[in-house]
């Protein structure tokens, strides 16, 4: 998973260790000479970037600091993003979910939707991330009872996830549509997407080794 949060900090860390450098006079005794690199070429003098603290935040559960790191990670112009970049979408969609994860469904909305628009204009609607984000943004109109507005993008987005996504996608596109699905009657049709949701999601436990 080369673009999941976690992978990508275990990155940086390990550039971190490679270009760490200390100074002989606060070096531990015994460690005087050869123990790491001294050149200055070697010294850290950037900060960490706010995007990556803001994705330690949230791993640690502190939802509220990821998102003003996420935030001030962000060039804005006139309250709308200055770059379109897949990174930028990438940043949008983390502030989206720690936002979805603090109850702040219009906040987390606006970020979902620009990440969506992002993805799909950097890499095409089909990507995998755009459809990702476009299931971040349908099940947070769900949870807002928009169901008239989700359900089109569910149906567009299961599809892509059955082919190119995996068992966890595809449970939580399901739970959304058996939502969706519920809150217009069809009860029926509702604990069959639900019941299927499930078995995605023992499959997802199944792949990680979980009892």
């Amino acid at each position: 998973f080369d673009q999941h949060p976690l992978t990508r900090v275990r990155r940086w860390l390990a550039d971190v260790v490679d270009t760490i450098h200390l100074e002989d006079s606060v070096r531990p005794e015994g460690l005087a000479d050869g123990s790491s690199p001294s050149t200055e070429g070697t010294r850290i003098t950037q900060r960490i970037p706010s995007s990556i603290l803001g994705q330690l935040y949230l791993m640690a559960g502190r939802m509220d600091q990821a998102e003003v790191m996420f935030l001030q990670s962000l060039r804005l112009d006139h309250g709308e993003p200055a770059d379109s970049s897949a990174e930028v979408a990438e940043t949008l969609t983390l502030l989206g979910l720690v936002r979805e994860m603090q109850g702040k469904v219009d906040a987390a909305e606006w970020a979902l939707l620009r990440a969506h628009r992002m993805f799909a204009e950097t890499a095409g609607a089909e990507d995998l991330r755009s459809a990702r984000a476009a299931g971040h943004l349908a099940r947070v109109r769900v949870c807002a009872g928009r169901f008239g507005e989700a359900e089109p993008m569910v149906l567009r987005v299961l599809p892509i996830f059955e082919t190119q996504g995996n068992d966890v996608d595809v449970a939580v596109t399901l739970n959304d549509f058996g939502l969706i699905r519920q809150a217009t009657g069809a009860h029926v049709e509702a604990i069959a997407l639900f019941e299927r949701a499930a078995g995605h999601f023992e499959k997802a436990e199944q792949a990680q080794g979980s009892p």
